[in-house]
């Protein structure tokens, strides 16, 4: 699974990226701000973006919209420190900072599960028609 994070701090994104480096099925990119991440997902399309959302110049929000342009089908999952409610966003998950990176690993990982078995799914009743 490709996953793309990005956040305007770099301490957060080692911390993370200590974290999830043993994640198994985890081919993790690493972004430092949204304008980093808009070159990265001009070049690779991703199956999870995770973004922070307050960020200066290019927000999570910009962020999102690229990689969904990209692939609609990218499961897009926001971390933020500021009071927003998934449905004003354009995601499909929402963590609070600091974030349960356990919480949030299980999330993940159970999303593209789903997504996984869809597409498995899709692809057996287009064989039947």
């Amino acid at each position: 699974m490709k996953i793309l994070i990005v956040d305007d701090d770099a301490d957060l994104l080692q911390a993370l990226r200590r974290r999830l480096r043993t994640q198994p099925g985890w081919e993790i990119t690493f972004a430092v701000g949204g304008a980093e991440a808009l070159i990265v997902l001009d070049e690779i399309v991703f199956d999870v973006v995770l973004t922070d959302l307050n960020m200066p110049a290019i927000d999570g929000t910009r962020v999102i919209a690229a990689a969904r342009r990209r692939s609609p089908a990218t499961t897009c999952v926001v971390m933020t420190s500021a009071e927003v409610e998934l449905a004003e966003l354009a995601a499909d998950a929402l963590f609070e900072k600091p974030v349960d990176i356990a919480a949030m690993t299980r999330w993940i990982d159970a999303a593209f599960a789903a997504r996984r078995t869809q597409t498995l799914n899709d692809r057996d009743i287009s064989h039947v028609c």
